[in-house]
């Protein structure tokens, strides 16, 4: 989660979401398309006090789906910007995702073998916090490459799959950007806007498509996935945090 969503906009349409101007040098700018491992995307980002937007690689590896935090063996919960893969990049060279919808494959419950589209209730766009990375496959050597920021799932998508992507009003999007303009700011306090901003709606799901034959072969390992995050949530709530 997530390895596929959609986006259908355009640069008109993502500036008048988050209300700003941006600048880009992408010679047509709009889309629509599927994006999957190894492909291009458009993202934002904050540059010489510009917002920015590019198209920059979705990797195969690292995988591009990192955690606000999660629970170590001996049941310590570890925080993002303590992971060695993602600190620097959590900390120094966050962007925004937008997307008109995600699609997760789904193994239990009455969508079990289906690939379900989840989209916005009301507004045209999700914006998914991230950050820039230097992917490994495809290799680049460049600073070229994103990351999606998850969490915990909520009560409905737990139906469905036992993560969710973290996911800000445009509003909180813009002001993800622009923390680092204060040069006070710790990844712990990126971190704890974050929690404090996440957007969870109850989304509008579809059917998209049948899982290909043999995802019943994959059941237990999610089984296993989903159990691992029920005691991961156990853990929060012990510590009375929500990450």
């Amino acid at each position: 989660m997530c390895s596929e969503y959609h986006i259908k906009t355009n640069l008109m349409e993502i500036a008048d979401e988050l209300k700003t101007a941006i600048k880009t040098s992408v010679a047509k700018p709009e889309w629509d398309q599927r994006i999957k491992f190894s492909l291009s995307a458009p993202v934002i980002a904050k540059k010489e006090n510009e917002i920015r937007l590019g198209e920059l690689i979705f990797p195969v590896q690292p995988f591009p789906n990192s955690r606000l935090s999660q629970v170590k063996d001996e049941g310590q919960v570890v925080r993002i910007y303590d992971v060695p893969l993602w600190k620097q990049g959590f900390s120094k060279f966050p962007c925004i995702v937008p997307m008109t919808s995600f699609l997760e494959p789904t193994y239990w419950g009455p969508n079990a073998g289906q690939v379900v589209e989840f989209s916005p209730p009301q507004r045209k766009l999700f914006f998914v916090p991230g950050f820039l990375i230097k992917p490994r496959v495809p290799a680049s050597g460049k600073l070229n490459a994103f990351t999606l920021l998850t969490h915990t799932a909520s009560e409905q998508m737990l139906q469905y799959h036992h993560r969710l992507l973290v996911l800000l009003e445009p509003e909180a999007a813009l002001e993800y950007l622009n923390l680092g303009d204060d040069e006070g700011l710790t990844p712990e306090d990126r971190f704890n806007f974050l929690i404090k901003n996440r957007f969870v709606p109850d989304f509008k799901t579809a059917k998209s498509r049948h899982m290909a034959k043999g995802w019943e072969k994959r059941v237990d390992q999610h089984l296993t996935a989903l159990e691992d995050e029920k005691a991961y949530l156990s853990t929060l709530s012990h510590e009375q945090v929500l990450g």
